[in-house]
């Protein structure tokens, strides 16, 4: 009845599709990734739990959460500063915390392993310490007779060892990916370029690829000889790459991402190009996008009429016109706007990183395309994702402290207001207005107190 499509109108958070990629690569589960029979399935699925728990990265985790202040963390600084000790070059430098994971945080694995491996010499020092420890007080216990103590299991282990380090340091590296695509999605620099809605088809095809690519050396592998390579990595790989490849056939249904992506001018032919061997898919984007630009452009944008000239000759000359001109006026054709604007140079790599923002860009165009930079500009405003939604969030939260919890919602709105208006640079008339007057003048001034109160109409 209203010609609705909820697939259409649907945007979602890029960044927070990333972090389940991210999150499929740690502890995702799909049966299709094992690339076994189905009767095989419950059995793969067993062995993958019982790896991400007891393999490198679940002991890395079970010592890294262990680290508590302030007796763990004291002895951590411990063997943070044996390790520096011990390099030959003498470096020196303060200690560092371990970054603890959070499902909820993006990339916070990939920075928990990042700041790992900094930390290796350290870690090990520390899990050995425990380890020894633990030995001790099993040796006691079993003389006295007494029940072993209750430890962690990576307690009464080796630790970790290079192996399980190399292991670790290859999911940072298969992480990485995720961590950039994120940091392009979600920037808020003053360039305005990155959190920008036409990086997203570019940037998750940009990760499909990459997880492609790491899965291409495994496709030849038979990983039933015992001394295969563990196949926990192709597993982790091929489970992620579907719920990429899942998520990003979502995004497609909705054209604005792809209007997005063609009226960027650097990347106004990069569906064309990228896509010229999945022609089903250009066409039916394309068609989506069409329709949007068909409600902005003007109905009367076809053709311009233009009255025929009068005759200044015989009746032969009119008999002649007739033939010649059936419909008894000249017509002129107009160009499309969006297929004009397609002839307008694509900007350079130059352009795209120090140019203008595509919307100053399309602002510079409205007199020449009025309608296209209309569309261009209502989507091109749009984020590629909520992180600045989110960072509103977490500002407000840090204005409304325990001493101003009475703020009320206009004044706290207020607030918020003015502090991103001085993010984007405006200023206030003048600096020292505010010194002059007292909070009871403007108070009483602006009726502050008055703000909570219902209009009187609705009272």
């Amino acid at each position: 009845m209203y010609h609705f499509s909820a697939s259409d109108r649907r945007l979602r958070c890029a960044c927070h599709i990333l972090n389940l990629v991210g999150q499929t690569i740690m502890f995702g589960r799909d049966a299709d990734a094992y690339n076994n029979a189905l009767e095989n399935t419950k059995m793969e699925d067993f062995y993958m739990k019982e790896w991400r728990k007891e393999g490198p990265l679940g002991v890395y985790l079970d010592i890294i959460n262990y680290i508590n202040p302030p007796k763990q963390w004291s002895i951590f600084e411990d063997c943070q500063r044996e390790a520096v000790n011990s390099m030959p070059t003498g470096a020196s430098g303060g200690t560092r915390e371990p970054i603890k994971p959070c499902v909820t945080r993006w990339n916070s694995y990939y920075d928990c392993f990042k700041r790992g491996v900094q930390l290796q010499q350290a870690i090990n020092a520390y899990a050995t310490y425990h380890i020894r420890e633990t030995e001790q007080a099993d040796e006691q216990a079993a003389i006295r007779g007494n029940k072993l103590p209750d430890v962690p299991r990576w307690m009464r282990s080796d630790g970790l060892t290079a192996a399980d380090w190399a292991v670790i340091t290859e999911y940072m590296a298969i992480l990485q990916p995720l961590k950039f695509a994120t940091d392009r999605l979600q920037g808020r620099g003053k360039c305005g370029r990155f959190g920008a809605l036409y990086e997203v088809i570019p940037v998750f095809e940009s990760v499909i690829t990459e997880l492609d690519a790491r899965l291409r050396p495994y496709e030849s592998v038979n990983h039933e000889p015992s001394e295969a390579p563990e196949n926990h990595i192709p597993i982790n790989l091929r489970a992620a790459r579907r719920k990429a490849s899942n998520y990003f056939t979502k995004i497609l249904q909705s054209p604005i991402y792809y209007a997005a992506t063609a009226l960027y001018p650097r990347y106004k032919t990069y569906s064309k190009r990228f896509w010229r061997n999945k022609p089903t898919q250009l066409s039916t984007a394309h068609a989506k996008f069409l329709r949007v630009w068909a409600a902005y452009k003007p109905a009367a944008a076809a053709t311009t009429p233009t009255p025929a000239p009068k005759p200044t000759m015989s009746s032969f000359d009119d008999a002649i016109d007739a033939i010649l001109d059936e419909d008894g006026e000249h017509t002129m054709e107009v160009e499309d706007e969006y297929d004009s604007w397609l002839k307008e140079p694509i900007w350079t790599s130059d352009q795209h990183k120090e140019g203008p923002t595509a919307v100053q860009y399309w602002l510079s165009l409205k007199p020449k395309y009025p309608h296209l930079s209309r569309l261009a500009i209502d989507v091109l405003t749009i984020p590629a994702s909520s992180s600045d939604c989110e960072r509103v969030f977490a500002g407000t939260g840090d204005i409304i402290e325990p001493q101003r919890r009475k703020i009320g919602a206009q004044l706290l709105a207020a607030l918020v207001c003015l502090q991103r208006w001085t993010r984007a640079g405006f200023t206030t008339p003048s600096t020292t207005t505010a010194a002059k007057h007292t909070d009871e003048e403007l108070t009483e001034e602006f009726a502050i107190g008055t703000w909570e109160e219902p209009p009187a109409e609705l009272s």
